[in-house]
C-alpha cells in the first residue's frame, strides 16, 4: 500500500510540476508578444503537434548542426530532440532577452546567438564552420517584407549543405514566401491539432541545370 501511495504521489508531483512549466512558458510567451508583436507573431506558442511534424523534416542521421530560428520557449527545440537530433547540435537564435534566458537554462548544451534572425549579417560569423543540415523556423515570417523574408531564406541556405530545407508554418493558405528567385516551395500537410491550423512549408535552392554539351 505504501509503495502504491508512493507512486502515486510521485505521479501526481511529476504532472503538477509539467503543467507548472506549461503555464509558465504561456504566461512567458504572452509577456513577449506585448513587448515585441511583430516579432513574436503569435500571443501562444505552437503547439506539441506542430513541433513533432516540423522536427520530422530533420533527419538526425545526417551528421552536422542543426539551426532553428526564433525558438521562443523552445516547443521546437525538445521536438528536434525527441525526434533524435542531439542537444549540442542545435543552434538556437533568439532575440528575445527572456526567452534566451530561459533557453539557456532548459537547453544548456545547445548553442544559443541572442541576436535579431531576420539579420543574418549580425549574427552568421557566430555560426559552426560546418554547414547546417536544416533550418526549423519559428519566426512570424508574414510581419516582415517580402524582399527580407526571401533574403532571410536565401542566407540561411547559403550557410546549409546542399539539399537542405528551410522549414517553415503559417497559419495561411498561401505559402509564407513564394518560390522563384533560386528557391523552391514545396507544400507540407496541415496540421489541424494545432491552435489556429498550420501548414508546413519547405524551402530549397533551386538546382541549376547543367548546360547540355554540344555534340
Amino acid at each position: 500500500m505504501n509503495d502504491m501511495l508512493r507512486s502515486i504521489s510521485t505521479d501526481f508531483d511529476r504532472r503538477a510540476g509539467a503543467l507548472r512549466r506549461s503555464v509558465s512558458n504561456e504566461l512567458r510567451f504572452v509577456r513577449g508578444w506585448f513587448q515585441a508583436p511583430l516579432r513574436t507573431g503569435a500571443i501562444a506558442a505552437s503547439g506539441r503537434a506542430l513541433a513533432k511534424r516540423m522536427a520530422a523534416y530533420v533527419d538526425p542521421a545526417i551528421d552536422g548542426p542543426v539551426l532553428e530560428l526564433g525558438p521562443g520557449t523552445g516547443n521546437f527545440t525538445r521536438a528536434l530532440i525527441k525526434a533524435g537530433i542531439s542537444e549540442d547540435r542545435l543552434w538556437l537564435v533568439e532575440a528575445n532577452p527572456d526567452f534566451a534566458r530561459h533557453l539557456r537554462q532548459v537547453f544548456p548544451r545547445a548553442t544559443l546567438i541572442l541576436g535579431d534572425a531576420y539579420q543574418p549579417q549580425t549574427w552568421r560569423d557566430k555560426c559552426p564552420a560546418k554547414p547546417f543540415t536544416a533550418i526549423v523556423s519559428g519566426l512570424p515570417l508574414l510581419t516582415q517584407p517580402r524582399d527580407k523574408r526571401r533574403s532571410l531564406i536565401s542566407e540561411c541556405l547559403d550557410l546549409s549543405r546542399p539539399g537542405a530545407s528551410f522549414i517553415q508554418f503559417t497559419y495561411r493558405t498561401a505559402p509564407p514566401l513564394p518560390g522563384g528567385h533560386g528557391l523552391t516551395a514545396r507544400p507540407g500537410p496541415v496540421t489541424f491539432y494545432n491552435l489556429p491550423p498550420a501548414r508546413i512549408w519547405l524551402y530549397s535552392k533551386t538546382a541549376k541545370a547543367l548546360p547540355v554539351a554540344s555534340l
